[in-house]
């Protein structure tokens, strides 16, 4: 089931057509830069789908020191009538000059984003074409998708909060504003609960002190499904591995009817990985609270059963001691074996030691493997972690 989308809000945009990062002199080629946020339409910089455009930072690298990428440059006519609408010809992987099929071309999907489909320059489909001005408007297709949460029909327009100096607007030529409809997402709601490192596992199927009251996150009621690979193998169920547990919750043992939780699946990248580990009350419908211990398989090299992995039963991801995409000194779900497209081996940074002959139910505790002091027994702190307080 796709993500629902909410009300569609107008996006506006600085339309580049030379500067710090558009290096080409004679204005043949354009970045789409949000207003607000100063960053570039990127060919396939979308968190849910990396073939799909998205904002990224202009450049091409994420913090902002990269030059000119041709992920973000469309091909250009500086001379065409905007208010008549224009398209916007990919310059990656061009096809002669941007003339003529073979090229791709930024278009509105009937799902009510955008995506990269074939084109024909000069010639551009409804979809493929873009109104652009300060006074130009476009309106919202009846055949978007419905909504089934509850929300506002309220439009938002997005205007920068403070606008860049005219210092900083000096060295750009900027032809117009863009005004083009999408769909925004609601942000995911996260909990911030701590609690003690121990826990405590117990199988869902026979502990009589879970709660079944209904989630309140939107994304528990989504039914998670498997990303297919673009490249690499992708999350895959180790069919050869040895489960000291499956499919069951951890819960805490300073506070028994909290659990982790790994629902908000939407809340890690495209492939699903960097996922938050929240702290939510238990509740034994919710995949996200189901988690496999594996004590040897592909990405658990070790034969004696003394380390473990966590791996989600629900997105077949491990929990990484800094994979929470919020803050990475916290841990997160990422590919089992440390390699985002699920090709690694086996990755200290998610085994945890483990005792083979304890009793789960009585509680456990999970010491990492990386940097550990004397194999995990008594006293140390981790280096990455001797600053915290």
């Amino acid at each position: 089931m796709s993500r629902p989308p909410t009300p569609v809000s107008t996006f506006r945009t600085f339309v580049l057509e030379q500067g710090e990062h558009n290096n080409v002199q004679d204005g043949s080629r354009t970045l789409i830069v949000s207003s607000q946020q100063l960053i570039c339409v990127d060919r396939r910089s979308n968190i849910n789908d990396h073939n799909r455009p998205g904002l990224f930072a202009c450049g091409g690298r994420a913090a902002g020191d990269g030059g000119t990428t041709a992920d973000q440059q469309y091909l250009f006519n500086s001379t065409a009538n905007f208010s008549s609408g224009i398209g916007f010809p990919l310059v990656r992987d061009v096809v002669n000059n941007g003339v003529g099929p073979g090229n791709r071309c930024l278009t509105l999907n009937s799902d009510g984003f955008l995506s990269n489909t074939p084109c024909s320059p000069p010639f551009f489909t409804p979809e493929q074409t873009w109104i652009i001005g300060a006074n130009s408007s476009v309106t919202p297709r009846a055949t978007l998708p419905d909504v089934p949460i509850a929300t506002t029909s309220t439009s938002v327009v997005f205007s920068p909060s403070v606008l860049p100096s005219q210092a900083t607007l000096s060295s750009i030529q900027c032809q117009a504003t863009v005004t083009v409809i999408l769909t925004r997402f609601p942000p995911s709601p996260s909990s911030t609960t701590q609690t003690a490192t121990t826990i405590m596992t117990t199988p869902s199927n026979t502990s009589n002190t879970v709660s079944t009251s209904a989630p309140t996150s939107s994304s528990a009621t989504e039914k998670f499904v498997l990303p297919v690979p673009v490249d690499g193998p992708g999350p895959t169920f180790d069919a050869t591995a040895t489960r000291a547990a499956t499919n069951v919750q951890i819960r805490s043992a300073a506070s028994p009817d909290i659990c982790l939780d790994v629902s908000d699946f939407r809340a890690g990248d495209f492939r699903f990985n960097l996922v938050p580990i929240t702290l939510k009350k238990c509740d034994s419908s919710i995949d996200g609270q189901k988690f496999d211990l594996i004590t040897k398989g592909v990405h658990n090299d070790v034969p004696d059963s003394s380390r473990t992995l966590i791996v989600s039963s629900q997105q077949l991801t491990c929990i990484d001691r800094l994979r929470s995409k919020n803050d990475h000194t916290r841990p997160g779900l990422f590919a089992c074996g440390g390699r985002a497209v699920g090709d690694g081996g086996t990755q200290s940074d998610e085994q945890f030691f483990f005792n083979s002959t304890a009793k789960l139910s009585d509680g456990i505790g999970f010491p990492y493997v990386t940097n550990a002091a004397n194999s995990g027994a008594g006293p140390g702190l981790m280096r990455d972690e001797s600053s915290d307080t």
